[in-house]
């Protein structure tokens, strides 16, 4: 734990926090049967004869052992990982093993879940075969519990609560452990919901294809509903126009029941839809309105700085259009000038040449 950067260099078994689970760890591995512990005891009980011995008793406790697959699941959970605590230390909180359990039923419940009832199979089947397997009594279970798979058997139908009533449990400690195994069972079948909710539940894609299919169906329905409508309006249309056939009243009084039928189920359907949406739709509708909303602000936003960039070309040519008008202007002042000094020599000749004349 410390290569992976999970405790520190100097961190002891109290400091650390381990000591409670090394002292549980060092408790369940320690149970074992001594050598030349044979002692049986045996007694009556619901109308049968049960002979136990010390050595079935603790092989069941042994096999508690086999929760040391969790040490596995720690090593090669990502809940755990060295990344995990680095981003947990950021946070304030230190990632544990009830915190990948609780990530791993949110996320993953399968990886929870099958090994959980394996464990659950293994320990409950075997406890209940040895349990069970010296009971003799006439009105003892017809499963032979001396073949280990008849436990499991046991375990498995008490787990999912079918009660095939081939086998069932004669002693009060068998009963006693199908109770556990019953009362286990029922987190294991809520995880198992749990799971199968996850693999049926549709992406954010897959629910906008599912709510616009259905939507689309809606309308083809209502557009056949309208024009059954319409076909038994004419048709109702038509009785009227011949009122002189035989059963005119009993086909009007037909038809009239029919066209309001179909009415009332058309609007019926209309108003009902309007008026109730599933929260689950509410959401994508909200959601997909937001996306259009958003885009086209995104549009706007993009125009206005497209437009912006119009405006700075429109000032730059306009400038330079007042500077062509100025040149242009000077120009026709130098013409203006030019054309003015002309005039002035014009009429000076003009004058000189009157002056010799005269």
């Amino acid at each position: 734990m410390i290569h992976r950067k999970i405790l520190l260099k100097y961190d002891t078994l109290k400091t650390s926090g381990l000591l409670p689970y090394m002292l549980i760890e060092m408790l369940i591995m320690g149970v074992f049967c001594p050598p030349f512990l044979d002692y049986e005891f045996s007694g009556t009980m619901l109308n049968g004869i049960y002979t136990y011995s010390i050595e079935i008793i603790i092989s069941i406790f042994t096999m508690l052992r086999i929760l040391q697959i969790i040490r596995i699941y720690s090593y090669f959970s990502i809940w755990l990982s060295p990344e995990a605590f680095e981003l947990g230390k950021k946070i304030r909180i230190s990632p544990n093993l009830l915190f990948s359990l609780k990530s791993d039923l949110k996320f993953q419940p399968q990886l929870v879940l099958i090994p959980t009832i394996g464990m659950i199979t293994l320990i409950m089947g075997y406890a209940v075969r040895n349990l069970e397997r010296s009971y003799v009594s006439d009105t003892k279970s017809s499963l032979d519990f001396d073949y280990l798979t008849n436990g499991f058997w046991l375990a498995i139908v008490t787990m999912c609560t079918i009660g095939y009533g081939d086998g069932y449990p004669s002693t009060h400690l068998g009963r006693l452990i199908m109770v556990i195994t019953a009362a286990i069972s029922l987190v294991a079948i809520s995880l198992y919901i749990v799971a199968l909710n996850i693999a049926t539940m549709l992406s954010k894609e897959q629910s906008k294809a599912f709510y616009m299919i259905r939507d689309q169906r809606r309308g083809v329905d209502n557009k056949n509903n309208a024009s059954n409508i319409i076909k038994s309006i004419f048709t109702l249309k038509r009785l009227m126009d011949n009122r002189d056939k035989p059963n005119y009243l009993r086909n009007l009084f037909i038809a009239s029941a029919i066209l309001k039928n179909q009415f009332y189920h058309f609007t019926g359907k209309i108003h009902t839809k309007s008026r109730y949406l599933p929260p689950a739709e509410m959401i994508m509708q909200l959601e997909h309105k937001l996306v259009s909303d958003i885009s086209f602000v995104k549009k706007e936003i993009i125009d206005i700085d497209y437009v912006g960039d119009r405006l700075n070309e429109l000032i730059k040519s306009e400038e330079e259009i007042t500077r062509q008008i100025d040149g242009v202007l000077g120009e026709q002042d130098m013409i203006d000038k030019m054309i003015s000094e002309l005039h002035l020599e014009n009429m000076l000749k003009n004058s000189k040449y009157e002056a010799k004349l005269s």
